[in-house]
């Protein structure tokens, strides 16, 4: 085979067996389109997230591991702990490509050890090894462990306390600061007692046409080197992607648990791009075959103090959920906590939207000292922020309600506390500009993960370009408009479908239209396809693979969540609370708006308008025939 390396490790840890089978589903790509095809077909709506049925896929895609740019790109596949639901996680870093070089394109496993174990994979050998020595570190004091074991060049990806002890808000770390967010992914494998997988290869990812490819490649490599919005990334990282004032360039903000959408100004200044690199950055490093390197180490000078005081990769979503969105203005509490969650194994995302929950719920004399275990939450106590990180991660005292996120901490308080739950589906929210920006919002209500920006949610709003260049590039005039609702629908339409492609092939999204329309889209993926892989595709084909697959995702949500329309909508504070000053201020959703904008997005899918769920004829014209079968089998199915 070429792009793919043609073989799938199958693990069952409750027999401590594997096999090893041909790469298969290659009409689903790799990646997530490969973990969310064998997910529908593996995994019944009877299974618990966190019980032996389900699975944990981990997937490479066709062109990862080659010299195409951000080719290092990792999907970890499984049926969320967080919402029962569709869940799914893409992460960087160099494991990905060593999975392939070892001689894998995806891993599968299923059951549950009866003690702790890893899996090792060192040159297409599998092994299955004990962990229990492993048990209780923190992802990095593992990594190190491993590395120690089978040599300083094996990759790995692992959990920390936070998986171990099931907490849903734990994820899966790779390489030490890459997270493998969303989904509860880590309490996952947590539950299956794996702490981590390690792979190292020699092999090598053929192409069917190597000088051709290579032409592509360097073609859009040179595309990067001209492109000003990856120049700001190589020179600032993602932190700084609109220059050196980054966050804080002038869009909405995420402040106090989405409350407000804009910070005071002395604040934002504290936590500027050029603050921690000037304070406390020592290098850059990207990941695998990676042009733009988006990540810097940083270090509080002195403070090696449980190795809090370092931290790999600070970016704008980091900086949002332990800054503004808690109203902490410390440049060094948020290195500490970006170390922290790196090393318990936690999902920052996660973590700030129910740490948020409870500081409101405190302001609001919903919890008490009683309740908290003593601490005081007021907005800004960094201290008190550091503590939770550790009791979330090891469920002690009040961390234990925190622990399983912010839809569920609410319903365990009670007292009316569920109203300032920032939450979709379940999945807890860290985001900016839901009020100001309808097509961002509408991409995050609809994600098939629960909420989230990086599904469908279009970055275009935030550029000010003219309507020739939206009807261009998207055949609409308001792509660049952040108010407007009109035409949005087509817009999320569109990075949906892109952004499941890009997801499934095993490159990075950062190098695509989904940060700027001069970078590569449908068709340059597709020659890049054509040319690794031999198989002739265009780029209508792959948006058409690209919306089978968010087809899939969609029918697993409604079978095992029961999700449908009600379910697409951001909390009520987005309707009823305007943003109270700055740039946007008067800024707010409108009902009647979003359920039109609603229903035109679903009519455009081919769904139901009524319940949002999919069309019997829309998933047969997708080739989806047995899908369609199964959603009618449960009365779930739209006629037409």
């Amino acid at each position: 085979m070429h792009g793919w390396v043609g073989r799938v490790l199958h693990v069952n840890l409750t027999d401590r067996k594997w096999e090893i089978r041909s790469s298969d589903r290659l009409d689903f790509l790799g990646g997530r389109g490969y973990g969310a095809s064998v997910l529908f077909d593996a995994v019944g709506p009877d299974a618990h997230p966190l019980g032996p049925d389900n699975l944990l896929v981990f997937s490479s895609g066709p062109l990862t591991g080659t010299l195409f740019p951000g080719s290092g790109r990792l999907s970890v596949v499984t049926k969320s702990a967080v919402t029962c639901g569709y869940g799914s996680s893409n992460v960087g870093g160099h494991f990905a490509a060593e999975m392939k070089f070892a001689g894998f394109d995806h891993i599968l496993v299923s059951g549950v050890a009866s003690d702790p174990v890893y899996l090792s994979i060192m040159d297409g050998v599998p092994e299955i090894r004990d962990a229990k020595h492993l048990w209780g570190k923190t992802t990095w004091e593992a990594e190190e462990a491993i590395r120690k074991e089978l040599g300083r060049e094996t990759r790995v990806a692992c959990i920390g306390p936070a998986g171990e002890t099931k907490a849903l808000v734990a994820c899966i770390i790779v390489d030490k600061g890459r997270a493998a967010g969303w989904s509860g992914s880590g309490a996952v494998m947590g539950s299956k007692n794996l702490k981590a997988i390690a792979v190292r290869g020699h092999g090598a990812v053929s192409v069917a046409d190597p000088e051709g490819f290579l032409a592509e490649c360097r073609k859009a490599w040179a595309a990067i080197g001209r492109s000003r919005v990856m120049g700001q990334m190589k020179r600032y990282g993602m932190l700084g992607i609109s220059g050196m004032d980054g966050l804080f360039s002038g869009g909405p903000q995420g402040v106090k648990n989405l409350r407000e959408g804009q910070w005071e100004g002395h604040k934002t200044l504290k936590l500027k791009e050029v603050v921690f690199r000037e304070r406390f950055g020592e290098y850059r490093f990207g990941c695998f075959s990676c042009p733009t390197p988006c990540n810097q180490t940083y270090r509080i000078p002195g403070d090696d103090k449980d190795h809090s005081g370092k931290c790999l990769g600070i970016h704008a979503n980091t900086v949002r959920a332990f800054g503004p969105n808690l109203d902490i203005d410390s440049p060094e509490v948020v290195v500490r906590a970006t170390s922290l969650v790196a090393q318990l194994g936690m999902d920052l995302d996660a973590v700030t939207a129910v740490v948020a929950w409870a500081f409101e719920a405190w302001e609001k004399g919903i919890l008490t000292s009683a309740d908290t275990d003593g601490m005081e939450l007021t907005w800004g106590n960094s201290q008190a922020l550091l503590d939770l990180l550790w009791k979330m991660a090891l469920r002690e005292g009040f961390g234990s309600v925190l622990a399983d996120g912010v839809r569920n901490a609410a319903l365990a308080v009670g007292r009316s506390s569920d109203r300032f739950a920032m939450h979709i589906k379940g999945t807890g929210l860290n985001e900016k500009g839901l009020r100001e920006y309808v097509g961002w919002a509408l991409g995050i209500a609809t994600s098939t993960r629960g909420a989230g920006h990086l599904n469908g949610a279009p970055l275009t709003e935030d550029r000010q370009l003219p309507k020739e260049v939206s009807r261009r590039h998207f055949g609409i005039d308001t792509a660049y408009e952040p108010a407007a609702y009109e035409g949005k629908e087509h817009l999320v339409f569109y990075y949906e479908r892109l952004k499941a492609v890009i997801d499934s092939l095993g490159v990075c999204y950062c190098h695509s239209h989904w940060y700027d329309e001069n970078l590569y889209g449908a068709d340059e993926l597709a020659r890049a396809f054509h040319l690794a892989t031999g198989m002739a595709i265009t780029g209508q084909d792959l948006m058409r693979v690209g919306e089978r697959i968010y087809n899939l995702e969609k029918a697993f949500n409604i079978l095992h969540a029961g999700f449908s329309r009600k379910d697409d909508f951001p909390p009520e504070r987005f309707f009823d609370q305007p943003v109270k000053t700055g740039r946007y201020q008067g800024a707010v959703l409108d009902r009647a708006k979003w359920e039109e904008l609603l229903t035109r997005y679903y009519r455009v899918h081919g769904w139901d308008a009524k319940s949002g769920w999919p069309s019997d004829a829309r998933l047969r014209d997708l080739g989806l025939g047995h899908v369609a079968d199964r959603l009618k089998e449960c009365g779930r199915l739209a006629e037409g």
